[in-house]
């Protein structure tokens, strides 16, 4: 006779999050000037325990062009944060830089939902909707997406609506950056 399974626990999925930061996003979203118990610090350690709650933060990337003072570098690998660099390129015809920190990160983000089948989650730190693409293919791909905005105003309206339901309270998964000590 096979093992009796009637009654017995399922064991739950480890729930696992890829989170991807685009910094001048979120830097740009911030207040300026810095109120007052201004900390990063605290910002990310905030993030980090609302995403803990969630599942287990698998991944942390951060995407930025060069030049990150060596302040916030210093903050980021405490904070267990690998940071990718996207230069700004002079295109071939001539003309104005153009940014690639979203083509990267949308490229980058897609290649590491396909190479880690373990994901449950994508957590995206920017409230540019250029990322509902990304949100829409690790959706097609199983995963629930966690958005991650420094303001209301930074946040499009399509990248909410692309964030995954929280099973209880029903509402979309954004959690507000707030880099303020004593701040929730």
């Amino acid at each position: 006779m096979g093992r009796a399974w009637f009654g017995a626990k399922r064991r739950k999925k480890e729930r696992m999050i890829l989170v991807l930061f685009d910094w001048d996003n979120l830097q740009l979203s911030l207040d300026s000037p810095r109120p007052e118990g201004f900390s990063l610090i605290s910002g990310f350690d905030r993030l980090m325990e609302k995403l803990g709650e969630i599942g287990k933060v698998e991944l942390i990337y951060l995407f930025a062009p060069p030049g990150i003072s060596d302040h916030f570098l210093e903050i980021f690998y405490h904070q267990g944060i690998n940071i990718i660099s996207c230069p700004k390129i002079t295109p071939k015809e001539r003309g104005p830089k153009r940014d690639t920190t979203d083509e990267t990160m949308i490229r980058f983000g897609e290649e590491l939902i396909d190479q880690i089948p373990t994901l449950t989650h994508l957590c995206i730190g920017s409230g540019d909707k250029d990322f509902c693409g990304l949100a829409r293919y690790a959706i097609r791909k199983g995963l629930k997406i966690i958005i991650t905005a420094a303001s209301k105003t930074s946040l499009a309206p399509e990248l909410i609506d692309l964030a995954s339901r929280d099973p209880e309270t029903k509402k979309r998964r954004v959690i507000w950056f707030t880099p303020q000590k004593g701040t929730i």
